[in-house]
């Protein structure tokens, strides 16, 4: 109701506002929850809410750093991955699809993960 509201008074291609200051503090709540959920280790909804986010703010510092750190921990997950299936570790496939949904799919990790979960993960 609010963005048909506004895009009869605003003109096309601009936002009011009330408009910007909802999407802030809806990224905000966002990095608030995936910051939660990052600190209890459920890292793949700690993506889906500073992913989430985003999509309303790319620039908010909090979501930026949050997936940074995400990022870092999918690389440290990565490493741990490559040494465990370097001893045939028998759970090696969940934790390359673990690194898979807590990273964006432009990410080298994540496309390391998702190729590596490809072979691990063929039977």
């Amino acid at each position: 109701a609010l963005l048909r509201t506004e895009s009869r008074l605003v003109p096309e291609g601009l936002r009011s506002y009330l408009s910007r200051e909802l999407e802030v503090d809806l990224a905000g709540a966002f990095a608030a929850l995936g910051a939660s959920m990052f600190d209890r280790g459920r890292y793949e909804e700690a993506f889906q809410a500073w992913s989430r986010g985003t999509v309303l703010d790319a620039g908010h510092p909090e979501l930026r750093a949050g997936l940074a750190r995400l990022d870092a921990r999918a690389r440290e997950y990565s490493k741990e991955a490559e040494l465990a299936s370097q001893r045939g570790d028998p759970d090696i496939c969940a934790l390359w699809k673990r690194i898979t949904r807590m990273t964006s799919a432009e990410s080298d990790v994540h496309k390391n993960a998702r190729e590596r979960a490809f072979r691990a993960c063929k039977g």
